[in-house]
């Protein structure tokens, strides 16, 4: 058992799990428990690792969330207070990535195949086969037998390491189909962390994500393959109370624009027209 001092950094503990039973099993998988991992993301994961061929990259995937378009209901602090069944009764949403825009999607080609390689590596999940955590284990330092480093990983970052760490230690890098990249969409099933990139005022929608990719696809098959990446500054900072948040700089889509030029209310409803007086 892990010592007590370990605290959140037990999240890191299933690597040791795995390495024991290396030999026993032919496929790994971690996730947190608000993935939604489906059947349909192992085979998309096995087809695109075949046709990878190769333990430099490492097939990965982006999560998405589902969007309430006219706000989430935010608590005393102003932070999000997710009511799900609003989703469940038939409210709006749109599937949203809110951790990728399109100036950090880098686009690689690699056998003939295109891929993004996000600035983003964590998406609360891995899939590794055999040979690739022996890869990662030999170049990683020991990392799925390392013993954890407690003033380290336990920071609030606990998770990020669990899920991230495995394609930013060196051994492999992660990539996403660009062709394919809705096959390697996952559900982050709180569907709240969305609003906090910048305060509910743009979004990037699976669609507009599929036709970045379209025209990604367009551009490096052309004749001049070298423009395949829109030159866009992406903003990783969060907006905070007194900063504003360039929708069009970043690359994504104001909510207004789906919510007929009208902006989330701040208790989930859409604000309310002025009373006209009559003359």
């Amino acid at each position: 058992p892990p010592p007590p001092a370990t605290k959140k950094a037990l999240t890191l503990e299933h690597r040791r799990l795995m390495w024991d039973r290396l030999d026993a099993h032919d496929l790994f998988i971690y996730a947190e428990d608000d993935i939604g991992i489906t059947l349909a993301h192992l085979s998309a994961w096995l087809s695109e690792t075949r046709r990878l061929a190769t333990r430099r990259y490492m097939v990965g995937f982006m999560r998405y969330e589902r969007a309430l378009l006219f706000g989430p209901t935010l608590n005393g602090r102003g932070g999000i207070a997710y009511d799900a069944g609003r989703l469940q009764h038939g409210a709006r949403s749109e599937r949203v990535v809110w951790e990728h825009a399109p100036a950090s999607l880098h686009v690689l080609r690699l056998g003939g195949e295109l891929y993004y390689q996000p600035e983003t590596v964590h998406h609360g999940m891995w899939i590794a086969n055999r040979k690739q955590l022996l890869s990662i284990q030999s170049r990683c330092h020991q990392l799925m037998t390392r013993p954890c480093d407690v003033e380290r990983y336990s920071r609030g970052r606990e998770r990020l390491f669990a899920a991230g760490e495995l394609y930013s230690c060196g051994a492999s890098s992660m990539v996403i189909p660009v062709e394919r990249v809705a096959s390697h969409l996952v559900h982050h099933l709180p569907d709240k962390n969305w609003y906090s990139r910048s305060r509910g005022r743009c979004l990037w929608a699976e669609e507009s994500l599929l036709s970045h990719s379209r025209r990604v696809v367009e551009r490096c098959r052309g004749p001049a393959p070298g423009a395949c990446v829109e030159q866009r500054r992406y903003q990783r900072l969060v907006p905070g109370p007194n900063r504003t948040f360039d929708c069009a700089a970043a690359g994504l889509t104001p909510v207004a624009e789906y919510t007929n030029g009208s902006m989330p209310g701040p208790q989930g409803k859409p604000p309310r027209p002025s009373a006209r007086r009559s003359g």
